[in-house]
């Protein structure tokens, strides 16, 4: 930079081709450089005429300009434009940063956030962006107590949460509120009447101390179960505890002739698992649970059966015939399906008779199966004779490749045999014995039965089998499983509610609900992320406030609910009880902070920071020079930056009543449906509805029992403005018949600041995205409040050398008759600058800034 003087104009104009820097004359009575907002800054600096400036070359040269020694804010040769006389205007602009395309996605930020992200991170422009000074205030967002606004707070499409809106709720006020459905349905087996069993007894460890017995085929315990939640079909089971009979000695392995009958649980009629319940019953009680079935469980009604559907076969009674052999454990090895079978004799002088995969000396087969006898012994002598000379393999031998057979097993029966040499039908020598036991009619052992102590039908995402108490305490109750989740094994269920979006931004909130007994809330949550994160309560505590790292423009609020009670004497002793909310207060903490809220750009900076500042921010941008000298972007609201000097004003008009003050705002919103509202004809009598502002012609009147329609005027008459119904003698409506009304309204609620008088002045705006009364209010309360001052309005003509205003500034000159005003605009005229202040925003400007922010908020929504 060369040496600027201190006084005047100075400009300097680099060459584009060399080293050289032009530095003309300036002209100074006629050079400007205007204050432009939401524009690059604009400077005209009349110099001599020289062909120079009208290369092509010298377009886009850099350019710098001094005003009595004080850089201004243009850094690019634009174009040459004719002067007056022999002189040539050089056009020179600032901010040629902001052309950068910029592509951004905004979620929730502040507006002035935005502004300073996108030049700090497109432009190498220094950001002096104003934090404007906010004011706060806590207000009830929304509140509820009935079934329906409860029910107004659930997703309907998720009828599986079980946390309901109910009635019939004794502990609440008005018999309503939400609740937690019972996820649990626990039914002692000997309590049920719905059933047809083979023993009831007394049992020493089952629950409530006594059990049934299941043991013929046909046998059953079937009750009903009602739900208040959806049961996902992935996500039901039913568990039953039960017993094998201690006596029955070892337990078989599957595969052996049965020995204790099966069962079925079925659940509406759909079988969910046939149990061979020997296959996991221990011979004391314990749990299983079963599950599988096709379709979720709806809300309602449901039957669970738990029946004996095939009675025991009873395993083989071999009498004291094994006693003594060896290789023989109590399993009879199951070959049924095979049309021939092998048996080993001798296994290498082990003195047995083996299935050579199982090494079992008992086998199982169908009638008809051939039986071979295959010698595998080259030391000792063996032979094969059945016990009573239904075959016999003749005297003993050595070998390992003599085979006695095929025997063809046609009659059904217990084959007992043995070896000559080592064995004896006494157990008086070594065991080395057999059996082949064919088909199922055959002498066995008593049938045994199942003991049934509980069943329940249960939701896995609340509760798991495996949880459920093994034990009974001294009073021959059980702990688990609990009526309503506790967490003991399973998840504890979580309901949110949506919250309105709001014009300010909300910085913290606080929900309070009317609960019989705190000791069923799990926790309370509150999130300004629409749900994305919650800042929770600790268990049992009814209110709940929080203040939030990160602004948001919407309050929601959650509840986690859980089971509650302590008792000795009944199965469950936990969790029988189920906390009941009467009422819900949610109170936001709100800030007049402007919001951009999912917003996405794609645009040049200029445009995009033009949208933000005037649609969103209420805000002024422009270009100038920090102290260094630099190339900056001042942003600030108005007001924020208050201009006090003395300079010539060449002219200025100013008015009071451009736009009165408002003292009363009423906001009316989106159109919304009543369905189905029941009312009772009462000629010539009009009938409230539950709502106002209806929409004429959007009715339907029809019989509550029918589907008969009635018309407009014919039938009825409709006051669509105060929300009332009245029927007409001369029509075809019964005197006391009862009707069925849909119709459309728009909330409405109105404000009124206060020391308004009896006849206030009043402005009335519709605004299509508010969906609720309180949502109106709110607007119309903050519209009130912002409006409620006149609008001042002042036109102020400044001379060209006005290069140390901004227009981020307001103006508080001497000469003007009102406090500081607001600059909404600037134009160029021929004699210099002509500002256009304001007190504050039109209502129609206000109004639009909240209408844009609704609709961004409705979109996310």
């Amino acid at each position: 930079m060369s040496n600027v003087p201190a006084t005047g104009w100075y400009v300097e104009v680099d060459h584009p081709d060399s080293d050289y820097t032009w530095t003309p004359t300036v002209y100074d009575d006629q050079a400007r450089i205007a204050p432009a907002p939401y524009d690059y800054k604009r400077g005209e600096i009349p110099v001599e005429a020289g062909e120079q400036w009208r290369l092509e070359s010298f377009e886009g040269a850099p350019m710098r300009v001094w005003k009595d020694g004080r850089p201004q804010p243009i850094e690019e040769f634009v174009a040459p434009e004719d002067g007056p006389g022999s002189t040539t205007t050089l056009v020179g602009i600032g901010g040629r940063d902001l052309d950068v395309r910029v592509t951004e996605q905004f979620d929730v930020i502040p507006v002035y956030e935005a502004a300073e992200q996108i030049i700090e991170t497109y432009t190498d422009l220094t950001a002096n962006i104003d934090i404007p000074e906010t004011t706060s205030e806590t207000l009830t967002i929304s509140t509820g107590d009935s079934e329906t606004d409860w029910a107004e707070q659930f997703d309907p499409s998720d009828p599986t949460s079980p946390i309901i809106a109910a009635s019939g709720l004794a502990p609440a006020s008005d018999g309503e509120g939400s609740t937690l459905a019972r996820t649990s349905h626990l039914r002692e087996a000997e309590n049920i009447n719905d059933n047809q069993v083979d023993f009831r007894g007394s049992l020493d460890g089952a629950s409530n101390g006594e059990i049934i017995t299941l043991e013929t085929a046909g046998s059953y315990v079937e009750f009903d179960v009602e739900l208040e939640h959806a049961i996902p079909a992935d996500q039901g089971a039913v568990a039953i505890r039960f017993r094998a009979p201690n006596d029955l000695g070892n337990i078989p392995n599957q595969g052996s002739p049965q020995e204790l009958p099966e069962i079925t649980v079925s659940v509406d009629g759909e079988s969910i698992s046939p149990y061979g319940a020997y296959a996991q019953v221990q011979a004391g009680l314990g749990w299983i649970g079963v599950d599988g079935w096709n379709d979720d469980l709806a809300p309602g009604t449901h039957s669970v059966r738990v029946e004996c559907t095939q009675t025991a076969s009873g395993s083989p009674d071999y009498g004291d015939w094994f006693n003594n052999t060896p290789n023989y454990d109590g399993t009879t090895e199951d070959l049924r399906g095979n049309a021939s079978v092998q048996i080993d004799v001798g296994n290498n002088g082990s003195r047995t008779f083996e299935h050579p995969t199982s090494g079992e000396p008992a086998i199982w087969v169908d009638p008809g199966t051939d039986v071979t006898w295959q010698w595998d012994d080259d030391t000792e002598s063996h032979n094969v004779v059945e016990e009573t000379g239904e075959f016999d393999s003749g005297v003993p031998i050595t070998s390992t490749s003599v085979t006695y057979g095929p025997v063809t097993f046609d009659d059904e029966g217990v084959y007992r045999y043995y070896c000559e040499t080592h064995g004896s039908t006494d157990n008086s020598s070594d065991g080395m014995k057999g059996a082949v036991v064919v088909g199922t009619d055959y002498d066995s052992l008593q049938n045994a039965e199942m003991d049934l102590d509980a069943v329940t039908l249960y939701d896995q995402r609340y509760h798991d089998v495996n949880a459920f108490s093994e034990s009974t305490n001294a009073n021959d109750a059980l702990k688990y499983p609990a009526d309503y989740p506790v967490g003991n094994g399973g998840s504890i269920p979580i309901q949110a509610f949506d919250g309105e979006s709001q014009v300010r931004a909300v910085t913290g909130g606080e929900i309070s609900v009317a609960v019989d007994d705190a000791s069923g809330i799990e926790r309370l949550g509150l999130s300004n992320d629409r749900g994305v994160s919650y800042t929770d309560s600790s268990a049992g505590v009814s209110t709940f406030s929080t203040d939030f790292a990160d602004i948001g423009e919407a309050l929601r609020w959650r509840v986690g609910l859980r089971g509650y009670g302590s008792r000795t004497d009944t199965t469950p002793t936990q969790g029988f009880e189920r906390p009941v909310l009467d009422s819900w207060t949610l109170d936001a903490e709100l800030e007049d902070i402007p919001l951009l809220v999912d917003q996405t750009y794609d645009g040049s900076a200029k445009t995009v920071l033009n949208e933000i500042a005037q649609q969103y921010g209420d805000a002024f941008w422009a270009i100038d020079t920090d102290a260094e000298g630099n190339l900056s972007f001042e942003w600030a609201e108005p007001g924020q930056r208050t201009a006090d000097r003395d300079a010539p004003v060449l002219d200025f008009s100013a008015t009071k009543t451009v736009e009165n003050a408002v003292e009363k705002v009423t906001i009316k919103g989106s159109k919304q449906i009543t369905r189905d509202e029941q009312v009772t004809a009462d000629h010539g009598t009009w009938v409230d509805l539950p709502d106002t502002n209806l929409l004429l012609g959007q009715e339907s009147v029809a019989d509550a029992n029918s589907s008969t329609e009635y018309s407009y005027r014919t039938d009825y008459e409709l006051d669509a403005v105060d929300g009332r119904i009245r029927t007409l003698a001369s029509g075809t409506i019964a005197d006391g018949q009862a009707l069925s009304v849909d119709y459309w309204y728009k909330p409405e609620s109105s404000h009124t600041v206060d020391g308004a008088g009896s006849n206030p002045r009043e402005i009335v705006r519709d605004l299509p995205n508010l969906p609720t009364e309180r949502a109106c209010g709110q607007v119309a309360r903050i519209l009130a409040q912002d409006l409620s001052e006149p609008l001042y309005e002042a036109t102020v003509d400044l001379p060209p050398d006005a290069s140390d205003w901004s227009v981020v500034e307001a103006i508080d000159l001497s000469q003007l008759p009102y406090d500081a005003l607001e600059p909404r605009d600037t134009e160029e005229t021929p004699e210099g600058v002509r500002l256009r202040l304001g007190s504050r925003d039109s209502a129609a400007e206000r109004v639009g800034q909240i209408r844009a922010l609704l609709g961004s908020t409705v979109r996310r929504s």
